[in-house]
């Protein structure tokens, strides 16, 4: 059977992600049905220094080749409206005034900044530059990486004619213009998102001047091109009649494919690291403290906070703890066991961390273990102490937004492991609905692609299916002591 059988009738969107870890693109229908495409990895550079550094043009090569994958499944005759892409937030490149890289792409996750966020912190009204820009002055985002390249990395620095995302370095290959969506301004740090308009005091503290910046392109009218507009479309003859949309951050769009395009709805992704969001209507509004707020658009924000280490979390400790179990077994190993009954206390901090508390530094740490300990003491405690991190999450956002009944799951940490989905609804103490598409970012992009093209209003798509995991009140319970060994272990050492 032709990916095609069956949907010839349907508008068809190509969802490109590029995320943490990999580089995806999808063709899906206007319903949200993934078709074909293709999913390539990719990894970081990372150092004992805390770097974690990538190579733009080989990062967009992987995103074409996805693209090539991806269109490779249309059948004849298959015409695709609209091309939408979601990128990951707070990425940082220098580029000369040709547009060619002259510095690394600098990760979310490069915590080399910590000495330059605290300068920044004693330098400015942190609350203030909170409430104006949504973001919290920490190494994750931009203006730390700026400040420390200033004073640390001057001769590069001094190289670069223009600062730019890896999401706004894409769309530059793509179309030679350099303009930034909302999307991806408003988590920059660098932007006041009341105005929407680049921040002029954080901009000189970090060194750098508004020109630059990219134009920041508000609503459908200004972030949707033809694609006889894109030159780098005609790599792709049968995308050049679809609309091609700007690159939108990539928990704005995982909110929307996992059908949280409303306040009742709270988002949680766990991927390489993890977030909780909810989008809500209407303009700009300050985050209460912990969390942070970015606007998607004119008419919505996502406000939510993130944490530096989810799935990387269970990859890491599998790799070192050399589990003789592995898949379900190693999954029918961990349900048995009892919530916190190892006495372990974990901070899971193996990339830093960032909400609810935004450390400038932050290391894991191990509590607690004796010659009694397993390794599947410590499998188990790393895997909820990243539940107990969500918890506190959970908790501040019921706090800003008590509408957020719902809690929508997606990502493929949690889809390859059921008993750690089932250990975070223990943990939440309320039900987990754990969606069947593993892509929500993807289809996101896909579906904001299609309402710029005007096939479609985000909201009248149905959330893709999802399986209702309710939690075990005892287990939550035991969930809860151990909640308060793991905050006693963190207030310690903060």
């Amino acid at each position: 059977m032709r990916v095609g059988d069956g949907v010839e009738s349907e508008a068809l969107a190509l969802g490109v992600d590029l995320g943490t870890g990999s580089a995806r693109a999808f063709v899906l229908t206007g319903t949200g049905r993934r078709l074909g495409g293709v999913r390539l990895p990719y990894r970081w550079r990372t150092g004992l220094d805390g770097s974690v550094e990538g190579d733009a043009d080989r990062i967009v090569e992987l995103v074409y080749a996805a693209m090539d994958g991806a269109t490779a499944t249309l059948w004849p005759g298959a015409t695709v409206s609209a091309v939408g892409f979601s990128a990951l937030w707070h990425t940082l490149l220098g580029v000369d005034g040709r547009g060619r890289p002259v510095t690394p792409v600098y990760g979310w996750s490069d915590t080399r900044s910590s000495a330059a966020a605290a300068a920044l912190r004693a330098e400015l009204d942190e609350a203030g530059v909170h409430r104006r820009t949504g973001v919290v002055l920490h190494p994750s985002y931009p203006p730390a990486k700026l400040r420390w390249l200033r004073d640390a990395k001057p001769e590069l620095f001094g190289r670069a004619s223009r600062w730019l995302s890896l999401p706004e370095y894409l769309w530059l290959r793509l179309t030679g213009e350099h303009v930034v969506d909302l999307s991806v301004a408003a988590a920059s740090g660098l932007l006041d998102q009341r105005a929407v308009e680049w921040d002029g005091e954080v901009l000189e503290v970090c060194g750098v001047g508004v020109e630059q910046l990219g134009k920041v392109l508000v609503g459908a009218g200004e972030t949707a091109f033809p694609g006889s507009g894109v030159a780098g479309a005609a790599r792709w003859p049968r995308l050049r009649d679809a609309l091609w949309r700007l690159p939108v951050g990539d928990g704005a769009c995982a909110n929307i494919g996992s059908g949280c395009h409303d306040p009742t709805g709270a988002a949680l992704s766990v991927g390489t690291s993890a977030a909780l969001r909810v989008v809500v209507p209407g303009g700009w509004r300050s985050p209460p403290r912990g969390l942070w707020c970015y606007r998607m658009d004119r008419d919505r924000t996502v406000l939510g906070g993130a944490i530096s280490n989810g799935g990387v979390v269970k990859e890491w400790l599998e790799n070192l703890l050399r589990l003789p179990a592995r898949g379900a077994e190693l999954d029918a190993l961990l349900d048995a066991r009892e919530p916190g009954g190892h006495g372990l206390a974990v901070l899971p901090f193996l990339a830093g961390e960032r909400s609810p508390h935004w450390p400038l530094s932050a290391a894991a740490t191990f509590s607690g273990i004796s010659l009694a300990t397993s390794a599947l003491d410590v499998f188990q405690a790393g895997l909820e102490s990243v539940a107990y991190r969500l918890v506190l999450l959970r908790r501040l956002l019921r706090e800003a937004v008590p509408e957020a009944v719902a809690v929508v799951a997606s990502g493929g940490a949690l889809r390859r492991s059921p008993a750690w989905a089932q250990l975070v609804a223990d943990a939440l103490g309320e039900p987990l609905l754990l969606t069947s598409d593993p892509e929500a970012s993807s289809r996101g992009a896909a579906l904001l692609a299609l309402e710029a093209a005007g096939v479609l209003d985000v909201a009248g798509v149905q959330a893709p299916p999802s399986t209702t995991i309710e939690p075990d009140p005892e287990r939550h319970l035991l969930h809860a002591r151990a909640l308060e060994r793991h905050s006693r272990l963190e207030t310690r050492l903060r």
